[in-house]
């Protein structure tokens, strides 16, 4: 499984409910340009998050905004308005994704 498999899947599980739903207050909905390194950015296909340290587009169901690696350890890694998910895999996720 491709590191970007892997982030789509640890986001797919901290965004959706036990049925697969959306939860309220979800984020990566079209038009959201994400802070300043891009973490957030609505994205439908990699190309769209190029050109910035946030250069990963996860897309699962209703969710797709752009990400990246990051270590929990080092701080504001993610920059501003998001934060280092350090379940499965470390990816940076916007803190609107939180319901």
């Amino acid at each position: 499984m491709n590191r970007l498999s892997i982030a789509a899947l640890v986001l797919w599980a901290a965004a959706c409910g036990d049925d697969g739903e959306p939860l309220p207050g979800i984020c990566g909905r079209p038009g959201d340009v994400g802070n300043e390194i891009g973490v957030g950015q609505y994205c439908q296909r990699a190309q769209d998050c190029g050109g910035q340290p946030a250069n990963l587009c996860a897309i699962v169901g209703q969710v797709s905004y752009c990400t990246k690696a990051c270590d929990p350890a080092v701080a504001d890694a993610c920059g501003t308005r998001a934060f280092c998910d350090d379940g499965l895999m470390d990816v940076c996720r916007p803190m609107d994704c939180e319901p």
